[in-house]
């Protein structure tokens, strides 16, 4: 259905396996998302309404919305037959646009229940499908491809009309039993679904992806050596990719944890420095972002992005200077009226207070013209 991500472009963020900022799709140092991004209005399987009885001619309002509708076309085998979550499903899939072009065509599409792997318009949908049902399912761009599409078949703002058939139905995996290998490659798909869904602003769904391919790797406790490192590697792009969307919605203590979680077993990952500078700028620990975003450069001085979030933190440092300047100037100004104003009785009792409070203004000053320095 939806195009697989073997690798992200990483040319104006970071360095490969990783996903990106684009131009259109940046954070801003205060950690500002697209206002096309509606993670914030996700709705899950669980949200979805129980009563599933037909209105309106046959159609079912799966949200109650009137976003997402189905028609049965052809009865399955009964309600007991439905899908659980987690459990593994083959579809036949066909979609039409508006206009008549079809979309998302599969003759055997397999996904996980409830897990984000699909469109979400079929994550809602098929957990009220039947064994061998065949049914229509009408969605607005909300549960499709939103307000970006998917180029080069699905336009921006689409709505699709699907015919779904529900072919099996199979037990969920049992991590347990499943050899490395088939670890890493199910772990890989989950991030790369959220890779595909970062680049679509979906970062809560992003981040549902990411943190179950981290669950998926911690599975594993026996690995041998080699595959522990297999596995360390793997968590590491899935970290890296998490702290990015949890950044774009303003998860910074979390974003913070992701990027301090990559840093404890690889010091010098540029991506994870690059991304804890921009956490800790927003939280205001402008020193420390200096350092790391300065760290992350060195690592990798050709990096344009890193380039340019370094020339905004020191801009901000040089503005947080002046104003520091500023204040104390003001200060010194108004301790020089007070005293000018101040009643020839009242000099003496309030000279020793002018003084500490001129001692620590000194104190704030020097601090202030040592740091310019640096």
């Amino acid at each position: 259905m939806e195009k697989r991500i073997e690798e992200v472009d990483l040319a104006k963020d970071d360095v490969k396996d990783d996903v990106i900022d684009s131009e259109e799709n940046k954070t801003n140092m205060e950690g500002e998302t697209k206002p096309n991004d509606t993670s914030s209005d996700e709705v899950t399987p669980d949200k979805v309404q129980t009563d599933d009885a037909p209105v309106d001619g046959g159609w079912v309002d799966i949200i109650g919305s009137g976003d997402l509708k189905k028609l049965v076309l052809k009865e399955g085998s009964g309600v007991d037959s439905r899908p659980r979550k987690g459990e593994i499903v083959t579809m036949r899939t066909n979609g039409q646009l508006e206009d008549g072009k079809i979309v998302d065509a599969h003759e055997n599409f397999k996904f996980s229940v409830g897990e984000g792997d699909a469109l979400q318009a079929w994550e809602l949908c098929v957990p009220l499908m039947e064994l061998g049902e065949i049914c229509t399912l009408i969605t607005t761009p909300r549960f499709a491809y939103g307000e970006v599409g998917r180029k080069p078949d699905i336009p921006p703002n689409a709505t699709i009309t699907y015919e779904l058939e529900l072919l099996t139905v199979e037990e969920a995996v049992n991590l347990t039993t499943l050899p490395l290998e088939g670890l890493c490659k199910l772990a890989d798909e989950k991030r790369e679904r959220g890779n595909d869904l970062f680049t679509r602003y979906d970062y809560s769904g992003a981040i549902n992806s990411y943190t179950r391919a981290l669950q998926i790797l911690e599975s594993d406790e026996s690995a041998d050596e080699d595959g522990f490192k297999q596995l360390q590697q793997s968590k590491i792009k899935c970290y890296n990719n998490l702290a990015a969307a949890q950044i774009k919605v303003k998860a910074y203590g979390p974003a913070l944890k992701s990027c301090d979680w990559v840093l404890n077993h690889e010091k010098d990952n540029a991506k994870a420095l690059f991304r804890k500078g921009k956490v800790l700028a927003v939280q205001g620990e402008l020193t420390e972002a200096l350092i790391v975003t300065k760290k992350a450069l060195k690592l990798e001085p050709s990096n344009k992005t890193i380039h340019q979030e370094l020339s905004r933190l020191l801009a901000k440092q040089t503005e947080q200077k002046e104003e520091q300047k500023l204040l104390c100037r003001k200060m010194v100004g108004d301790m020089a009226n007070m005293a000018e104003t101040t009643p020839p009785k009242s000099k003496m009792k309030n000279k020793y207070a002018i003084l500490a409070l001129l001692a620590g203004l000194l104190a704030v000053i020097t601090a202030v013209l040592i740091q310019s320095s640096e």
